[in-house]
């Protein structure tokens, strides 16, 4: 009886942690604005994490892209003054460029 217990238990724990480690591979649109850097899918923009990766792309570039969502990013970001609002769906960190 233990045994199943922890069994479930432990199935329990790897589809969560699974779940949250959700990396998306499809082409995206480049974002630049005074906010920051994002990439764009249908109606949805993801602000970008390790932004330096796209220092060679324009605003409205289409990238493959293989990314993963995160809860925050902890590299600064240095922003100017900016009244602009831009909603996002959170961070992801690019993985790969295609």
């Amino acid at each position: 009886m233990k045994t199943i217990i922890r069994l479930s238990i432990l199935i329990i724990f790897l589809f969560f942690t699974l779940n949250s480690c959700k990396k998306i591979n499809t082409e995206m649109t480049v974002i630049k604005n005074c906010t920051g850097i994002y990439i764009k899918n249908y109606n949805k923009s993801y602000r970008v994490c390790n932004y330096n990766l796209l220092d060679n792309y324009e605003n409205g570039d289409k990238i493959r892209v293989l990314v993963k969502k995160i809860e925050n990013c902890t590299i600064e970001c240095s922003i100017s003054n900016c009244m602009l609002v831009y909603p996002s769906n959170g961070w992801v960190e690019i993985l790969e460029i295609k």
